[in-house]
């Protein structure tokens, strides 16, 4: 999928470096990329601005990881809500996604994206966005434009090992969703969502409400949808208006919900889990490992998410180089049931 994989503290440095060939840029946040417009016309990209990238053992809120895409690797860029010119060739066995993770069409373009999936196919992926959370960002580019509501696809012959762990457990629940609309949680139980939440995060913990950012409380006390047989897929609010809730991504009415709590050293174990999972599926021989992690779990274990990127390389060779993003919303699929859009989740690729 990728040649070669590097780190650059600027944009303008890539003007010396980069030789002819198609790019995948992932930027962090406070990264200025006016200057990827004079680039030579013969270095083809695509990119996408997260919070903070990863390389190795350490994250960034400015530079850029440049991938070089192999040859037979195929790229494009494409409208989240008309999808009409994505085709995935047969023969395709990993995917990898960036979609702003601002827009209203994730589920859908993620419904189409996975109708077209080989069956052999594993896809891995990630929200962009940045801190501030404006919705008004132009999160995606290319050689030409800056895109709002759109989603890079890569695809390749080459498969992919994929592990996916969070680590946050069950303080309070089962309860029913019982109101909802798109993002935005307004009933549980029959009552305000933001009063039962409220009342059960007081109870447990030692938070004031009135004096604590609300975004701060969810980082912790996010929501999970309780699923059969299966982990729970994790909804974060992040903001509320004193009734409702609006979370990260879609929740449907009459959903099983929890309130979940994370703690550092169960969040820092999962993530070496979902390396060591990745390295279940049979693959050709590892030359990188691409690791999707929510920023919620960086903005949690503050001073100790280093412990967690040195869980994860742990648990490889020192030759493989991690690379990644801390994302806004995280994408997979575990199995063949689906694709899944994750908050608070860490994914891994193994490639």
């Amino acid at each position: 999928m990728f040649e070669q994989i590097s780190f650059f503290e600027s944009a303008e440095k890539l003007h010396t470096s980069l030789t002819k060939g198609r790019y995948l840029l992932l930027v962090a946040d406070q990264t200025d990329i006016a200057p990827l417009a004079t680039l030579p016309d013969d270095i083809a990209f695509v990119g996408a601005v997260f919070p903070r990238v990863i390389y190795r053992h350490h994250t960034y809120d400015t530079g850029i990881i440049v991938a070089k895409m192999s040859d037979s690797t195929l790229s494009c860029i494409v409208p989240m809500d008309n999808t009409t010119q994505l085709k995935l060739p047969e023969e395709t066995n990993a995917v990898l996604t960036f979609i702003d993770g601002y827009s209203i069409h994730t589920d859908r373009f993620l419904e189409v994206l996975y109708a077209q999936l080989p069956e052999q196919a594993r896809i891995l992926g990630a929200g962009a966005g940045k801190m501030t959370l404006d919705p008004a960002s132009y999160l995606l580019f290319d050689n030409t434009q800056r895109y709002t509501n759109y989603a890079i696809v890569v695809a390749s012959k080459q498969s992919v090992g994929l592990g996916i762990k969070h680590g946050w457990t069950t303080v309070m629940g089962p309860f029913i969703a019982t109101h909802c609309s798109g993002h935005t949680l307004e009933k549980i139980n029959f009552q305000d969502a933001y009063s039962v939440y409220r009342s059960i995060v007081e109870k447990i913990s030692d938070i004031p409400f009135d004096q604590t950012p609300f975004f701060t409380i969810a980082q912790r006390f996010p929501l999970g949808i309780v699923r059969y047989n299966k982990d729970f897929i994790i909804r974060e609010p992040f903001s509320t208006n004193g009734q409702s809730l609006t979370l990260n991504a879609q929740i449907d009415a009459n959903s099983v919900i929890s309130i979940l709590e994370g703690k550092a050293d169960a969040i820092i174990e999962a993530a070496r889990e979902a390396a060591v999972a990745s390295l279940h599926v049979k693959t050709q021989a590892h030359s990188n490992a691409l690791l999707i992690d929510c920023i919620s779990r960086y903005l949690l274990l503050k001073e100790r998410y280093g412990e967690e990127l040195e869980a994860i390389t742990s648990v490889y060779d020192s030759a493989i180089p991690l690379w990644g993003v801390l994302s806004l919303g995280e994408i997979a699929n575990a199995n063949q049931e689906g694709i899944e859009f994750y908050n608070n989740t860490c994914v891994i690729g193994t490639l």
